[in-house]
């Protein structure tokens, strides 16, 4: 399968092409999602699902800042599959 690229996406000084092999898209709210974890630290985790109807990538759930792993692991279904983000704290000597 070819891929083929799908749009530019300005990720602060670099601009990355999004190359799509599998035709599955990624919902504008799961972006904004993900950069809200990622730079604000808003989710703890992020649980992501395929939607068969959309053919996208969308935000199942989200988890609080207090949340913690044992809450991220109830939140998995036992028999579906799913994608996850989880935010890890773990001390370093720098943040001890």
């Amino acid at each position: 399968m070819r891929s083929r690229a799908v749009k530019g996406v300005d990720h602060g000084r670099r601009r990355f092409e999004i190359n799509v092999v599998s035709g599955i898209g990624v919902a504008e709210h799961s972006k904004s999602a993900f950069l809200e974890l990622k730079r604000k630290r808003v989710h703890r985790y992020l649980i992501f699902k395929i939607s068969e109807k959309k053919n996208e990538v969308l935000v199942k759930k989200t988890g609080g800042p207090a949340e913690n792993c044992d809450d991220f692991a109830e939140s998995l279904p036992q028999n579906d599959c799913r994608y996850a983000v989880y935010d890890f704290d773990f001390p370093t000597h720098e943040n001890f």
